[in-house]
């Protein structure tokens, strides 16, 4: 499950939000426009923002999921195994120590 271009979601979600945003504001200023075209065109605008807002809720309420699975997951982890996880921490920290001592 490796992607090749890692997305942070919380961007793509804000950047998603923030277009649908302006989309919504683009239709509100042709909306006095009475041809025919711009009038099928606002249509079916309105339709896809609709049917994206709907899929950004989805795919947002499946991160808040996936991001409380992860949590729980994490959890259980460190009450199981409080020592491979005090070892762990600790490897870090030093690994940081080092890094940090050589750029002094």
């Amino acid at each position: 499950m490796n992607q090749p271009y890692p997305v942070n979601k919380n961007i793509l979600i804000n950047d998603a939000k923030l277009l649908l945003s302006d989309a919504q504001e683009l239709l509100l200023l042709i909306a006095d426009q009475t041809s025919e075209n711009v009038t099928d065109l606002r249509f079916r605008l309105e339709d896809k923002i609709s049917k994206y807002k709907k899929d950004l809720a989805r795919l947002q309420e499946a991160t808040v999921t996936k991001v409380t699975e992860v949590g729980r997951a994490t959890d259980d982890y460190v009450h199981h195994e409080p020592w491979k996880v005090i070892g762990i921490v600790a490897g870090v920290a030093f690994v940081l120590g080092v890094l940090v001592g050589r750029r002094s």
